[in-house]
């Protein structure tokens, strides 16, 4: 690593305030970021936010994804985002693209074989599923729409504005926190959604939060956006997650910018982050296998 490129960097996270909860990662979990036990070394000399654990040092997982991604050595993400390029691309150039998702539940706790969760699916519908070892899940059909209307000047101008924030994934110390994130420049889809929404409100636009996935193939993801009334039809934009693609992916996109209805690729739940999976209320974690459907093609699993 040179110390041109990373430096500008660890001086933005510095910024960033933190509390001792936050620092979850070790030196060599840094590896999953592309970032080897000796590169994490000199970043934290070089001041990089951790704490010591013995002669390890910890660090916010948040500050290695965008380490990660602007060092361009977390490889498995920077492929995460160039899939969601391509899927955007397939399914914005089809009217109605026909879709199956599997609720997947993988556990992060032990529980009995045998025991209820609840899926939240799509219009907020709940359906339960009985964990055990054999059980693969229930399946979700859903028709995404690939063409969306695009924003007047005015509205296109205040969803540039937050495009020119970094993808940062916010820690629990920041996340309330509106006006020091817009100084920072950096924000997570949940964050971005937020501010969007105030900031269309207040232009006396109408607008609302939403929640529920990001549809990519093969696997989709828990995800938060803004939805706003244009030419009657509520349209979702994410301009930071646009940002990212063309940042990370512009030759898989290179059409989107930050003020692009990403609605191709956005299947609303619910309008605000929920466990899309749990157990007596208490999140589940889950996996979202996802697939093109032919027309006519149903997936058959309840």
């Amino acid at each position: 690593m040179r110390a041109d490129d990373y430096l500008p960097l660890v001086s933005t996270l510095q910024r960033v305030p933190a509390s001792p909860r936050d620092f979850t990662v070790s030196s060599e979990r840094g590896r999953d970021f592309g970032l080897a036990p000796v590169d994490l070394e000199a970043l934290a000399r070089a001041g990089l936010p951790h704490r010591r654990a013995g002669r390890d040092y910890v660090f916010r997982w948040g500050d290695l994804h965008y380490l990660g991604l602007r060092l361009g050595t977390a490889r498995s993400y920077l492929l995460g985002i160039k899939r969601w390029a391509r899927s955007f691309t397939q399914l914005s150039q089809r009217t109605r693209t026909h879709i199956a998702v599997d609720y997947t539940p993988r556990p992060d706790r032990v529980v009995p074989e045998g025991v209820l969760a609840s899926a939240i699916l799509p219009g907020g519908r709940r359906r339960s599923l009985v964990l055990g070892v054999a059980h693969k899940g229930i399946t979700v059909e859903a028709s995404q729409c690939g063409l969306w209307p695009k924003p007047e000047p005015r509205l296109a101008e205040i969803l540039e504005r937050f495009a020119e924030l970094q993808l940062y994934v916010i820690p629990d110390s920041l996340r309330h926190s509106a006006t020091a994130t817009m100084e920072l420049g950096l924000a997570d889809c949940d964050s971005v959604a937020q501010l969007a929404l105030a900031a269309c409100t207040r232009a006396g636009y109408q607008a609302r939060a939403a929640y529920g996935l990001l549809i990519a193939f093969p696997f989709s993801l828990p995800h938060s956006w803004v939805e706003v009334r244009v030419e009657d039809r509520w349209t979702p934009f994410d301009p930071v997650t646009a940002t990212a693609i063309r940042e990370f992916a512009g030759e898989q996109a290179p059409t989107i910018t930050g003020s692009s209805s990403l609605g191709a690729m956005l299947l609303r739940i619910a309008d605000r982050p929920v466990p899309l999976t749990s157990v007596d209320g208490v999140a589940l974690d889950a996996s979202f296998p996802t697939r093109r459907l032919a027309p006519g093609d149903h997936g058959g699993r309840s």
